[in-house]
């Protein structure tokens, strides 16, 4: 017969048995590199289980929690910080999305994560969304006014609007169950909105609005898919914001206005001349500078001054007419424009020290006729002809952009791939750092200036049966930062910049 100490002896031989099973599988999984991120995952992600299947590319595939733009977000953010590593953005790529660069699954969504250093990570939530194993029932982009067929048509009362929405939701081809959810968040916030406006100036002057409103006519057990609950939240949030606001301003003074243009849209609703932009709680992209670009250049064409005593405002302002200059079609050329602020940048004594100027001096290039062509002609012929000076030319250039990405660049590796994306990435970086350092309350002032945008921001928390709605301050926006957007395996995108 056993003992209580024969017992407690088996057990914990068998805890350790299979304590060493599972170190035994991770090692086999992991490596030195991903070490760290997969150590503070099970220290520091509370839905941790053990990693499956983890391809070459991924950093790691496991559990983050459900990808609704906050919990899986968040859950990365624990473990990259745990790891000791800052993050600089996460962007969501739905299922299969990257399956035809080898990366991600057909099956779960893959976040790629850039830090700060440039790096970039392939992050796999491999949480199972739907239990039946279909697909999501609402796509991306198929719940916005567009697609409701409610663009460009007036609405000055919010009865009016509840009744389009209705009918245009009885021609989808949706599940009643789906249809009438969307339905009880709009009749939600058209009958439990709480805040009062006199008209769309007092709601502009009211400072940031925050409203907690109950989702009290959609049915507590009705259930979808999170990447259907997550569209809904992106793109029906435009919709129900602009309930909201017919709802709370007693006076439109004009129209609700969902416009009908595409992504590149200045704002997702208007009411004259009033503009808002509409965004996912804690989620939406970072907008390029070319909106910007635009107004400035246009204002310019116009006749009209700046009318500013501010230098740096003037400075950022005639940035921005320099940039139009270089336009090609409806956006500037990456490298070019980085080169062009580089240049000005450099005239107004704010690059001294800089790895851009250590390359000017290095390569001998001349800053004012200088285009991407000339930077990696000279960088391929340095790598060419002395290669030990290119590695050490490399490695001065990133320690002053203050950019020093994991993946090391070296002649030989620059000659295997001749994109440059490693070498421009950390210029790009440093010129977004000098122009945060010297001109963030500029864009902020130039942004409310010129762009007019108030940003609302929507939200459902389903366990707690909630609707959030928040607004900005009537400045529109508090702050504003520039942003390099890309990485320094994928540099593809320019200048942007952020709201706060």
């Amino acid at each position: 017969m056993s003992t209580f100490k024969d017992i407690r002896n088996n057990f914990t031989i068998a805890m350790k048995n299979a304590e060493a099973r599972v170190n035994e599988a991770l090692s086999q999984k992991t490596t030195k590199d991903k070490q760290p991120f997969w150590d503070s995952y099970f220290k520091n992600v509370p839905t941790a289980s053990i990693p499956i299947n983890t391809k070459a590319k991924e950093l790691i595939r496991a559990t983050f929690g459900a990808n609704d733009g906050t919990v899986a977000e968040e859950n990365i953010t624990k473990m990259f910080n745990g790891a000791g590593v800052e993050i600089s953005e996460i962007q969501f790529n739905d299922k299969g999305v990257l399956r035809t660069s080898g990366l991600g699954s057909n099956d779960y969504p893959t976040y790629r994560v850039i830090t700060k250093d440039g790096d970039e990570y392939f992050v796999t939530n491999n949480v199972v969304e739907l239990e039946d194993g279909g697909v999501s029932e609402i796509g991306k982009k198929v719940t916005n006014p567009s697609s409701l067929g409610l663009a460009d048509t007036p609405f000055t009362d919010v009865n009016t609007l509840l009744s389009a929405i209705e009918q245009n939701l009885n021609t989808k081809s949706w599940s009643e169950g789906t249809k009438s959810y969307m339905y009880g968040l709009a009749k939600s916030v058209a009958e439990g909105a709480s805040n009062s406006f006199a008209d769309m100036q007092a709601f502009w002057n009211a400072g940031e609005i925050s409203e907690n409103i109950e989702a009290k006519y959609i049915d507590p057990d009705f259930s979808i898919d999170e990447r259907s609950l997550r569209n809904i939240i992106n793109d029906f949030g435009e919709v129900l914001d602009g309930v909201y606001i017919v709802k709370t301003v007693k006076n439109l003074g004009t129209s609700l206005i969902f416009p009908g243009s595409g992504n590149e849209a200045l704002a997702d609703l208007y009411v004259e001349p009033w503009a808002i932009s509409s965004k996912a709680k804690k989620g939406g992209g970072k907008p390029s500078i070319n909106a910007l670009v635009k107004v400035c250049s246009d204002n310019a064409s116009a006749g009209h001054k700046l009318n500013t005593t501010d230098i740096r405002e003037q400075e950022l302002y005639d940035l921005m007419i320099a940039f139009s200059g270089i336009i090609k079609g409806n956006k500037l050329p990456t490298v070019e424009s980085y080169i062009l602020a580089a240049n000005v940048l450099i005239k107004n004594g704010l690059m001294s020290k800089s790895g851009f100027e250590y390359f000017l001096e290095v390569s001998g290039l001349d800053i004012n006729n200088i285009d991407r062509t000339d930077m990696m002609s000279f960088l391929e012929s340095l790598a060419t002809t002395d290669p030990d000076k290119f590695d050490e030319f490399i490695l001065e250039y990133r320690k002053r952009t203050g950019v020093n990405p994991t993946q090391k660049m070296t002649a030989e590796s620059f000659l295997k791939d001749l994109s440059g994306d490693g070498f421009y990435y950390p210029f790009a970086v440093e010129i977004a750092k000098v122009l945060n350092n010297n001109y963030q309350d500029a864009l902020k002032t130039l942004i409310n200036k010129f762009l007019v945008v108030k940003q609302m921001y929507f939200g459902v928390d389903i366990k707690r049966n909630m609707i959030s709605i928040r607004s900005t301050s009537s400045d529109t926006i508090k702050a504003a930062a520039f942003m390099a957007r890309g990485s320094a395996k994928t540099f593809n995108a320019g200048l942007a910049y952020e709201m706060k």
